[in-house]
């Protein structure tokens, strides 16, 4: 058996940083930059990198704050 590897491309789902295409903050919904602005505070850019009580506590905070036209309490 011969030792080459197969190679398909890049992986449509790896959504890297720096793969993703870039949004433009007029294009953002409500929604987003609110998201944004949240993560912006606790000076990262992905909930991935908080730990696990501190992701737990940021989605807290979102769900308790975000009041969209389709949210109902």
């Amino acid at each position: 058996m011969s030792n080459a590897r197969l190679v398909f491309g890049p992986n449509p789902f790896d959504l890297t940083e720096r793969d993703r295409p870039k949004i433009q903050e007029k294009d953002q919904s409500a929604y987003q930059k609110f998201f944004a602005k949240e993560l912006a505070k606790r000076k990262v850019k992905s909930p991935s990198e908080l730990s696990d009580a501190d992701k737990k506590a940021f989605f807290d905070y979102i769900d308790k704050n975000w009041k969209g036209d389709n949210e109902s309490d």
